[in-house]
């Protein structure tokens, strides 16, 4: 009997601690991934942020060279419009002097 009592105290305290320990150990599982993934993430942020400081030069030029084409783009279509001008004007000088002879 007093066996039986010794066996049962044994199990009731063994069991509520083996639980306790694999919720326990579930949770610290579940902390473990999200500091892993935390860190995977920080170390992204990281390698990206040596690249753009290892890359600002080359991001800064081609800064410079958006601005330059922009304005190639602007001459470029004031230098089409004066052509267009010039045509019409080529043109109705030539209607003229045919209208001449």
């Amino acid at each position: 009997m007093f066996k039986k009592i010794i066996a049962v105290l044994l199990v009731s305290s063994v069991v509520p601690a083996a639980v306790y320990a694999a919720k326990n150990d579930n949770a610290n599982t579940k902390k473990a991934e999200e500091l892993h993934s935390q860190a995977t993430y920080k170390t992204e942020i990281l390698e990206l942020q040596a690249l753009y400081y290892q890359n600002k030069d080359v991001i800064a030029k081609l800064g410079e060279m958006s601005s330059y084409l922009k304005d190639i783009a602007g001459s470029l279509d004031s230098l089409e419009g004066t052509l267009k001008e010039l045509k019409e004007d080529v043109e109705f000088l030539m209607d003229r002097e045919g209208g001449r002879r």
